[in-house]
């Protein structure tokens, strides 16, 4: 009878598994600390980790509120939030104040 080596699992599929899912919510909080991710009308679903704090306003808060309800864009001067003008400034640099 031959012995029959136990196959290591190999570092590159240990790597491949742990990218195949994309990062998970709490990593993207941390990786971008100052981040706001929100839905297709602009409700806010995720922020960093740091921005609450910034914001003097609790995480749970946060989530569900209309970005605009939150934040202001002052550079570039728009109207407000809408998905064309911010796709047509995608190459812009935007300024954002917290509204009071």
């Amino acid at each position: 009878a031959t012995l029959k080596k136990k196959k290591k699992p190999s570092t590159t599929s240990k790597h491949w598994n742990e990218h195949q899912y994309g990062l998970t919510s709490s990593r993207v909080r941390s990786i971008f600390p100052y981040h706001v991710m929100v839905d297709e009308n602009f409700n806010i679903v995720q922020v960093g980790c740091a921005l609450p704090e910034m914001l003097l306003r609790d995480y749970d808060d946060l989530i569900g509120l209309n970005v605009e309800n939150v934040l202001k864009i002052n550079k570039p001067i728009l109207a407000g939030f809408d998905w064309p003008t911010l796709q047509r400034l995608a190459d812009q640099k935007f300024f954002l104040t917290p509204v009071p």
